[in-house]
């Protein structure tokens, strides 16, 4: 077969049946013949015939198939808002492109929440479009749609990948067309953005609110953060940005109302560069729970206020009893949460009691802690008692008492009256016989005091008693009696030791000059210090002496006789080496409390030996690996062990710690019973221009409700209320979704009911839409891109010389042959016509 008629087709082949009609044509042609030249006439017929069959192959619709390369490149440029400072990038790249184009053929569409117009030549973004969402997925769609299907197919696909609505990586599989992908920069100008506000749901009435601000940056910038509670400025933080994600951790001052109130927060930030200012704030909203309720027990309820007010300020509700007021029916103890007995033993309590409580534990899930010393666990209280089987540890049997450091410094008056009857002599024996009761492990210092005060031996072991001897020896006497600054000092070095117990011995024979005496002694109280005071001869002040001992726990005593000095400072040192009931210990943890920071936390005076149980966990430790802290799950509840009494009047500086209310509230949080779950719980997802509601039922037997009529209804920042039905979608899980408009900010306030539940419920949930989507500040999606562009078989950044390159691709191109055929037709008629009228 000839090539020719390989390639050639006929669009209506049936009418190629005219051709018959040619012999009939030469019939009439010879009988119409006049009298002209042979030749002319065979002429003529000739043309006739050629006209005649080039007319009716024209109308039976002849084409010519074949192969072509010729490309047609449609590209796609995203005008979303996201890619504003990147237009250059785009414009630049396409012209480069245009530059190879020669005879392909290009078209021209630009994206934003939808596309635009395909047309020949570039085109400027225009307001039809809302630059606020970007949809490149169905830029891809009209792009591929836009090419013949008789040319090469290729689309330029230039975007930062960030598509707020469609599924571009499923778009592009039904393509057909290779997708080349040119990744523009996302947020090309400074740009700061506040992309969450993480806010617990609910929390305890009257609490702080802890909240986290994300904010994302992409350049290092200063700003200042500012949080908002129902539009009330409520804190304020100036921020340092660092390129990528920065966390900011805001406490609100104060709680967020009453019972059943909720709160908005919102979080808005001032950068000193940026562009968009809309995506610079964030909501959320709190609801507020009641407050835990505890039941605190103690043999003196008026001495704990301080501590209940330290639960209240946790957002705590605190009931003080005596132990003999207790109830007897664990059903009266289930309406607290956690019950806490303090330095209260089993002895305090009757059976009715013990058994009320342990039953509140163990069957209806009450929490309890239990805080005490040696009056609580000790042995002989302890052991074997209904209290002991509830709490997570066991009493421990007696030990040899553990070596313990005593830190003690001397003080010691050195003006002018100290020489009278050799006071300062006597004073210097009775410093070198008390130093030489101490033990070498002990620690002991001298200050003297005149005019001023002077380290006479620095607070320092003992080990070495000849060289502090010695420096006791160079004692003299001078001047007044400033006796304030040298009790400073001591309590100042105190302070900064680690020692089980500190005590200061003071020696003065006259009146001292002016100072905060009891300020410095209630000082010494809150920080376990204790203080002994002697005075000489009857001029002393004896009586601010003596109140200063007592503040700070001590003895004092009065020496009419200077040669009995001596004598009194060694009984005194004597006692307190001896004295336990003042043994201080720093706790150290085992496992970590989140949100605590212990190692701040001061050392504790005293606790009671105890073994942990096996299935106990320990929280933390005193010394010789006693628990300190010790929790189990005892039933259905959580029993806590607090061996050492946080409480009492020597725990000061534990009270005033910075960290002490944050330990309660941590430990209640742990003990504590939860509130019972919510059995309709929602949440909410945006998608694209909707709004996905979904709910989840379960039963009070914690078995997954199907069959319920669950309606929700939305209200809108229109004020409009609408009612949705939401559809089981999987055993327990209900789903709907509704459309929102493209303002922002708005707020959607969801309520969902169970009609056909029992009992019947509801729930609630806010969605916030702070701004859109298209202004979440993200890196362009690179892998998303790369993607689009491996499936299609188009390139990831191509060079823009290379966009019209051939590639081997070609497709089968119909070239119609009907014009060619008329036109042949009519010049042969023109032939014809020649040979029959002119004369030549």
């Amino acid at each position: 077969m000839h090539p020719l008629l390989a390639v050639l087709e006929f669009e209506h082949p049936m009418r190629l049946i005219w051709l018959a009609i040619a012999p009939a044509i030469v019939y009439f042609a010879i009988r119409s013949w006049t009298l002209v030249p042979r030749w002319r006439r065979v002429t003529s017929l000739v043309c006739r015939l050629l006209v005649l069959t080039l007319v009716i192959i024209a109308f039976a619709g002849p084409m010519r198939r074949g192969p072509s390369s010729q490309r047609m490149v449609v590209f796609a440029t995203d005008v979303s808002r996201s890619t504003a400072g990147s237009r250059q990038v785009a414009e630049q790249f396409i012209a480069v492109a245009r530059r190879e184009q020669g005879s392909h053929r290009t078209a021209f569409v630009s994206f934003a929440d939808q596309p635009g117009l395909v047309t020949d030549q570039p085109q400027p973004a225009d307001e039809t479009r809302d630059a606020n969402a970007s949809n490149p997925a169905a830029a891809l769609q009209l792009a591929a749609a836009a090419i013949p299907a008789d040319f090469v197919s290729h689309v330029v696909l230039l975007t930062d990948g960030n598509q707020t609505h469609g599924d571009l990586a499923r778009a592009a599989l039904g393509i057909g067309a290779p997708v080349s992908i040119v990744p523009l920069p996302a947020f090309a100008d400074p740009e700061v953005c506040v992309s969450e506000l993480l806010a617990p749901g609910k929390v305890a009435s009257g609490t702080d609110v802890p909240l986290e601000v994300v904010i994302r940056a992409n350049v290092e910038t200063a700003g200042t953060l500012e949080l908002f509670r129902n539009g009330e400025s409520v804190a304020r933080s100036d921020v340092a940005l660092q390129v990528g994600e920065n966390r900011v951790r805001l406490q609100t001052p104060s709680g967020v109302g009453p019972i059943a109130q909720a709160a908005t927060f919102t979080a808005r930030l001032t950068a000193a560069q940026d562009t968009v200012i809309e995506n610079n704030q964030r909501r959320a909203k709190v609801v507020a729970g009641r407050r835990t309720r505890i039941l605190l027990a103690d043999m003196d309820p008026a001495a704990r206020e301080s501590f209940a007010d330290v639960l209240r300020s946790q957002g705590a509700e605190v009931t003080l009893q005596r132990p003999a007021q207790l109830p007897a029916d664990a059903d009266a103890l289930n309406a607290f949460d956690v019950m806490i007995v303090c330095d209260v033993s089993s002895n305090d309590l009757n059976a009715a009691q013990l058994e009320a409580i342990g039953r509140y534990v163990h069957d209806l899930g009450g929490g309890l802690i239990v805080m005490g010393g040696e009056k609580t666990f000790v042995e002989a209280a302890f052991r074997d008692t209904p209290l002991e089987r509830i709490l997570p540890v066991t009493a421990a049997a007696a030990t040899e008492t553990e070596k313990t450091v005593l830190a003690m410094i001397l003080v010691i008056d050195r003006s002018g009256s100290m020489e009278e009857d050799r006071r300062l002599d006597l004073a210097k024996e009775a410093a070198t016989q008390s130093v030489r009761v101490l033990d070498a492990h002990d620690k002991a210092g001298v200050i003297a005091f005149s005019d001023d005060s002077e380290w006479i031996a620095p607070l320092a072991s003992v080990a070495d008693k000849a060289d502090l001897l010695q420096r006791i020896g160079t004692l003299t006497a001078y001047g007044q009696t400033n006796m304030y600054q040298g009790v400073t000092r001591a309590v100042l070095a105190l302070e900064q030791t680690v020692a089980d117990r500190r005590h200061i011995i003071l020696l003065t024979d006259g009146i001292p000059s002016p100072g905060d005496y009891r300020e410095i002694a209630q000082r010494m109280a809150a920080g376990g210090i204790t203080l002994s005071t002697v005075s000489i001869s009857e001029g002393a002040e004896q009586d601010m002496l003596q109140e200063m001992a007592a503040i700070a726990r001590g003895r004092h005593h009065h020496c009419n006789d200077p040669s009995d000095v001596p004598r009194i400072l060694v009984q005194e040192t004597r006692v307190v080496a001896a004295d336990e009931s003042h043994r201080e210990f720093r706790p150290f943890a085992l496992r970590t409390l989140p949100g605590l920071d212990l190692a701040s936390a001061p050392p504790l005076l005293n606790y009671a030996r105890t073994n942990p149980k096996p299935d106990a966990e320990p929280l933390l430790f005193a010394v010789a690996g006693h628990p300190l802290l010790c929790w189990w799950r005892h039933g259905t509840g959580v029993t806590l062990a607090l061996t050492s009494d946080v409480e009492n009047r020597r725990a000061g500086r534990w009270q005033s710690w910075p960290g002490y209310g944050a330990f309660w509230k941590r430990l209640l949080r742990h003990v504590a019973r939860q509130p019972e779950p919510s059995l309709l719980s929602l949440t909410a997802d945006r998608r694209d221009d909707s709004i996905a509601v979904r709910a989840d039922l379960v039963g009070s037997d914690g078995r997954y409700v199907t069959g319920a009529k669950l309606t929700a209804t939305v209200a809108g920042p229109d004020g409009e209320s609408r009612m949705l039905d939401l559809a089981p979608i999987a055993p327990g899980r209900y789903a709907a979704a509704f459309p929102i408009g493209p303002s922002a900010p708005a707020e959607y306030e969801i309520r969902v009911r169970g009609e056909s539940t029992d009992p019947p419920m509801s729930a609630a949930l806010t969605v916030f839409v702070d701004y859109p989507d298209e202004l979440q500040l993200r890196d362009a999606d690179e892998d998303l891109l790369r993607r689009v562009a491996t499936t299609t078989g188009g390139a990831f950044l191509p060079d823009p010389a290379s966009v019209f390159a051939l590639d081997g691709r070609t497709v089968d191109r119909v070239r119609p042959l009907w014009s060619y055929l008329l036109t042949a037709a009519l010049l042969l008629f023109v032939v014809d016509v020649a040979l029959r009228r002119l004369r030549f």
